[in-house]
C-alpha cells in the first residue's frame, strides 16, 4: 500500500490562485510561488519515483497562521490549489485519482501548514477502503 505524508505551506485560496486575462486563466504570483515551494518540500521530504496513478485519498489537516484566518478562510478552497500543486510536483498523476478527500482544521501553528496524507485505496463490496498492503 502506498502512503505519503507532507508538510507543505498554506496554499493560497482558490479565489487567490487563478486570474482571468484576455488571454485566458493563468496563474497567480502567489500559486507560481506555491507550486515552486511545494516542489521544494517534496524535493526534501522524498518523491515518489513515478507519479502516482492509484486511486487515492487525500486527508490533509490545516494549520492556520492565526485563529483570525480560521475564522474567515474556507477549508474547501484550500484544495484544489493543493492538488494542482501536487500534481505540478509529480506526486500524483492526476487529481482525479483522487476518490476520498477528507479536511479538517487542525489548530494554530505560525507560518501556517498543511499536512497532506495519500492513502492507496481499493473498491471492495460496494466501498474505498484501503489497499492491501500484500497486493503492491
Amino acid at each position: 500500500m502506498i502512503w505519503l505524508t507532507y508538510r507543505l505551506d498554506l496554499p493560497p485560496s482558490v479565489n487567490a490562485y487563478w486570474r482571468r486575462t484576455r488571454r485566458g486563466i493563468c496563474l497567480t504570483d502567489a500559486a507560481v510561488a506555491f507550486r515552486a515551494s511545494v516542489i521544494d518540500a517534496v524535493n526534501r521530504q522524498g518523491r515518489p519515483h513515478i507519479p502516482l496513478a492509484h486511486t487515492l485519498e487525500m486527508d490533509v489537516g490545516v494549520y492556520w497562521r492565526r485563529r483570525a484566518d480560521a475564522a474567515v478562510r474556507d477549508l474547501d478552497n484550500l484544495v484544489k490549489g493543493l492538488q494542482d500543486a501536487l500534481e505540478h510536483a509529480g506526486v500524483i498523476a492526476n487529481d482525479n485519482r483522487i476518490k476520498r478527500l477528507i479536511v479538517a482544521e487542525r489548530g494554530v501553528c505560525a507560518p501556517g501548514s498543511v499536512i497532506v496524507s495519500l492513502k492507496q485505496l481499493a473498491w471492495k463490496q460496494g466501498e474505498w477502503v484501503y489497499a492491501n498492503p500484500s497486493v503492491d
